[in-house]
């Protein structure tokens, strides 16, 4: 028992319990350490805490480990500290594994006070994820809102359609969290009337051409007469 002591267990929620990584040697030994990681030896939690409820504040508790000739001793004092799929940079209790992600702003959106810009995205806030979590579906419990909906990019006067795209090249709106996918952008389409501009139609053209939303009829007249649509 003196060799054992508790240490901080950080998890994402939902995930499963993994009560031996809440204990340590206090000095390093090689053969204690293969003991420890039998199957055989088994660590339990006495105060019954779960990795499914969200515990930014941590929970106090002690393990019990069991080894395989059934001994068995207990371990106070160990803190446990579950976190929600994102959470802040500054947070030191998120998991080791988190993935550091950066949300910017492009071409015609605004969040907050920050505005896009289309040649140079603006950074405009970053969190530590879980690995493979998908940040356009994932709410957090207590926020009720994915990290999107957290930022809620809005367009700007003269642009529509507000989307978000990550870093996978083969899927542009791929919103699964990893070490390669870890840069959104926020970005709106020009917004088009649904009035076509036409050119300058001179005598002699066969076509007529403009810009305009697909699909739309103009009426074509000549001195107050129509001659066709188009």
């Amino acid at each position: 028992k003196d060799q054992l002591q508790a240490q901080d267990l950080q998890g994402w929620k939902g995930d499963e319990d993994n009560w031996k990584a809440g204990l340590a040697l206090k000095n390093s030994d090689p053969s204690l350490q293969r003991i420890l990681d039998k199957d055989e030896t088994v660590v339990t939690d006495l105060e019954g805490r779960r990795t499914d409820t969200y515990l930014p504040g941590g929970a106090k508790g002690s393990l019990k480990v069991t080894f395989a000739d059934g001994s068995a001793l207990t371990v106070e004092d160990q803190m446990l500290y579950v976190s929600e799929h994102f959470a802040g940079l500054t947070d030191k209790k998120a998991p080791q594994d988190a993935i550091q992600v950066k949300f910017l702003l492009g071409e015609g959106v605004v969040a907050g006070q920050a505005t896009g810009n289309k040649d140079k995205p603006v950074e405009y806030k970053a969190y530590k994820v879980k690995p493979g979590a998908n940040i356009k579906t994932y709410e957090h419990s207590q926020l009720h809102k994915s990290i999107f909906g957290l930022i809620n990019p809005q367009a700007l006067k003269g642009y529509e359609k507000p989307a978000w795209t990550g870093k996978n090249p083969a899927d542009p709106k791929d919103y699964v969290v990893s070490e390669t996918n870890n840069v959104f952008t926020a970005q709106a389409t020009l917004a088009v009337s649904r009035v076509p501009t036409v050119d300058r139609v001179t005598v002699g053209d066969k076509t007529i051409s403009g810009r305009g939303v697909q699909g739309a009829n103009i009426l074509v007249t000549a001195g107050g007469d129509k001659i066709g649509r188009a």
